[in-house]
């Protein structure tokens, strides 16, 4: 759903293809309490449009105007031990040798708290009657924070699946990545569905009081699924910053435009720009914070789908 590399969409910069766009691509995301990590990449302005890790590049970071880091970076990964924190706001500046030195700024909101409940329901073959509570919600406005809300399935064997389908029926959620008229799972959460995330913007999250939801997850052929039965299932809320909210909600859009070969209406096919906030660059740099729950998955519903 989310953390997909800048340097894999296509941004609204000049065309890679006439030799100009010689710049770097900067790509990361604070997370509140995790330690920095930021990958560093490059276009050279060659006609083949590769882009390349950039290495030996100058960065600069600071935190609430304190410097953080300001020297030299020898890999294509930077990577501080320092735990970035809500409430706080970034500045980066990254330079090399022939390239615009690029700069972005962030903010980390606080996170976005509240009750949570799951009920896994009495069908012993089917996800579709499990219903996660979120209720009793409590956020501070510093950063204008929006939500994003995913979940996961957990394995005995701690693999990591994704929920792809997400039934919902909340009117503060928005309706971006939702996909209708098909038939309820229950008689709760209504036969609309989201594809791989919930997501409510800034304006309406003092607003929340509740949101019940069934995380589905949907196999398809290419799909290994995991080698032992779920136990456990996590739900994440993400208090997204706007450059967050901005990047993920229009990366969604470009990936959810892209057709295939053997789809007429690829001739009108037109790439929908990814916003960056990245001056004289590409990519993102954005902050977050996360609240995370954690349930046990039942004994009798632990398949394997």
């Amino acid at each position: 759903m989310m953390f997909l590399f800048s340097c894999s969409v296509d941004y609204a910069v000049e065309d890679f293809s006439s030799g100009d766009a010689k710049q770097i691509i900067l790509n990361g995301y604070l997370i509140a309490e995790q330690p920095v990590s930021i990958h560093l990449y490059h276009h050279g302005g060659d006609k083949d449009g590769k882009v390349e890790g950039l290495t030996q590049s100058h960065l600069l970071l600071k935190e609430d105007g304190q410097v953080l880091f300001d020297g030299i970076c020898s890999d294509s990964l930077f990577i501080l031990d320092h735990n970035p924190k809500a409430g706080a706001k970034y500045d980066i500046e990254v330079s090399a040798t022939g390239y615009e030195t690029v700069k972005a700024t962030t903010a980390i909101p606080h996170p976005i708290v509240c009750k949570a409940d799951f009920n896994a329901g009495d069908d012993d073959i089917s996800m579709r009657d499990d219903l996660v509570t979120l209720s009793r919600f409590s956020y501070n406005s510093f950063a204008n924070p929006a939500l994003w809300i995913t979940s996961q399935r957990i394995s005995e064997e701690d693999e990591v699946v994704q929920y792809n389908e997400i039934y919902v029926d909340n009117v503060f959620v928005d309706k971006t990545n939702s996909v209708g008229g098909v038939g309820a799972p229950n008689d709760v959460v209504g036969g609309m569905y989201h594809e791989g995330y919930l997501r409510v913007k800034s304006k309406y999250v003092k607003h929340l009081t509740d949101i019940v939801f069934t995380p589905t997850h949907v196999r398809y052929e290419d799909d290994e699924g995991m080698s032992s039965a779920q136990n456990r299932i996590r739900v994440e809320l993400i208090a997204a910053s706007p450059e967050f909210d901005k990047y993920n909600k229009s990366l969604y859009e470009q990936k959810s435009m892209i057709v295939y070969d053997e789809d007429i209406s690829s001739i009108f096919y037109q790439p929908k720009s990814v916003y960056s906030n990245v001056e004289n660059g590409t990519g993102i740099f954005a902050g977050v914070s996360k609240t995370t729950f954690v349930f046990d998955y039942p004994v009798y519903k632990r398949f394997n789908p």
